[in-house]
């Protein structure tokens, strides 16, 4: 009997390691210019959802940190592929502003970005490693900075959802009085997606009914993690539940990615770089289906390999 329980033990310690190993190849795998991309599909049902923007995709990105590889182009090639209505930047274009100072990697990517989809529209937010000269090049190429603003974006039936933006919060505090005169000047718009560079917003984010959906990056995921979703550090004020992944604060739906980029080293272990597709859908009831598609990224080529069900979060 002793025995038997012994190898029932080993069996299943072989098992988990294997189990781990096998996630950690997934999750980190990149050798001969093939690298590891995750597509977080976020389904969010909620009844002030116009009726033009149900079953509607925007895509967010964060943290991509342009240093000028060639897996920049493979990035640009997974974007274009989503069919989506709009494209929001969660900043940190840059990865060192002491080495690129004027950006010439980022405007590249964005003039290669408009000259395949020169109808979508971009929106991004700063970020702490973007300098003066990169945002301010930004209009150059259709880009809306968002900077305590706020725009309405139009389906084709001209149905709108707004989404307002912030300053850094990680390097100054949102001016919330300019935010709440952005939101006055657009009455009539229920659903409001915030977009902010870090999850430090929510230190400062009152508790408004008409903000839906909380879209942050800056944590990298932690870019290093001991397990997926288990992050070392995650380089923010607020708690670890907000360093990647879907969370809930007051009546809002917190999104933090896990960014593109990386910064200090070439690095990611058990946190793959990360794309988000949202898609809005009317619906009664509120709620957020995840769902995580893996692929390996190529020079020429972008090959599914798994998908992940993370679930059905209800409000």
């Amino acid at each position: 009997m002793v025995l038997r329980r012994r190898k029932l033990r080993f069996s299943r310690l072989r098992w988990l390691t294997a189990r781990e190993l096998r996630r950690f190849v997934v999750y980190t795998y990149s050798r001969r210019g093939v690298h590891p991309l995750s597509v977080a599909r976020l389904v969010v049902r909620d009844p002030t959802v116009p009726a033009g923007w149900s079953h509607r995709s925007i895509v967010f990105v964060s943290d991509l940190h342009f240093r000028g590889h060639p897996l920049e182009v493979s990035w640009l090639r997974g974007l274009v592929r989503q069919d989506a209505v709009a494209l929001l930047l969660g900043g940190d274009l840059q990865s060192d502003y002491r080495q690129d100072m004027l950006g010439r990697w980022a405007t590249r990517f964005l003039k290669e970005l408009r000259h395949l989809r020169p109808d979508m529209p971009v929106l991004a937010v700063p970020g702490n490693h973007d300098t003066p000269w990169v945002l301010h090049r930004l209009a150059r190429y259709g880009v809306v900075l968002l900077e305590d603003t706020a725009v309405a974006l139009r389906s084709p039936d001209g149905s709108t959802i707004g989404v307002v933006g912030t300053r850094d919060p990680h390097k100054s505090w949102p001016q919330w009085s300019q935010i709440q005169s952005a939101l006055r000047a657009h009455e009539g718009i229920d659903f409001w997606v915030l977009l902010a560079h870090s999850p430090d917003v929510l230190l400062h984010l009152q508790d408004r009914a008409d903000v839906r959906l909380v879209l942050v990056g800056h944590t990298h995921g932690g870019q290093v993690c001991l397990s997926p979703g288990r992050p070392l550090w995650h380089n923010t004020r607020v708690h670890r539940p907000f360093a990647s992944g879907l969370a809930i604060y007051h009546r809002s739906w917190v999104y933090t990615t896990r960014g593109l980029g990386y910064t200090l080293a070439p690095l990611r272990v058990w946190c793959p770089p990360e794309v988000a597709v949202v898609r809005f859908v009317q619906d009664s009831v509120r709620s957020v289906q995840w769902v995580e598609d893996w692929y390996l990224v190529g020079p020429t080529d972008l090959r599914s390999i798994a998908a992940w069900e993370r679930g059905v979060y209800y409000m």
